[in-house]
């Protein structure tokens, strides 16, 4: 049935039943590769312009990646995803924390092309299943 590839139910730590629909799970991944495409193309302007705001918009990124990825790899969690969920979201996801170096990024040291190469590794592994 469709319906079952294109619903995910989830338990938030409230206890609240939300239901993310699949264009929902697409939206994350895609707002994830705009954040890590935004993020390099600062980091390729010559001058780097604003060092505080790249770094900013790296972290935040790794840490909502972590975040998603510590819950999709849960095996609790994984007996809840539906179909599109555990196959190709939850793959993505956890492919860019795991395969990138983002997770390895030191925040305080100064930008360099080891940030560039993580960026557009969570590019390459978020985008693996997009249209």
């Amino acid at each position: 049935m469709v319906l079952f590839d294109c619903i995910v139910v989830m338990l938030c730590s409230g206890g609240y039943l939300v239901v993310l629909m699949k264009a929902e799970l697409e939206k994350r991944l895609k707002y994830w590769q705009d954040n890590a495409a935004s993020a390099i193309q600062m980091i390729d302007q010559d001058p780097v312009e604003d060092e505080h705001k790249i770094k900013l918009l790296i972290s935040e990124l790794r840490s909502e990646l972590s975040d998603e990825y510590d819950r999709i790899v849960s095996p609790k969690e994984q007996k809840s995803m539906g179909t599109f969920e555990l196959s190709i979201y939850a793959t993505c996801v956890e492919d860019a924390w795991t395969r990138s170096k983002l997770r390895r990024l030191r925040l305080e040291s100064p930008i360099s092309k080891d940030w560039v190469e993580a960026m557009e590794a969570v590019l390459y592994h978020l985008g693996k299943f997009s249209d």
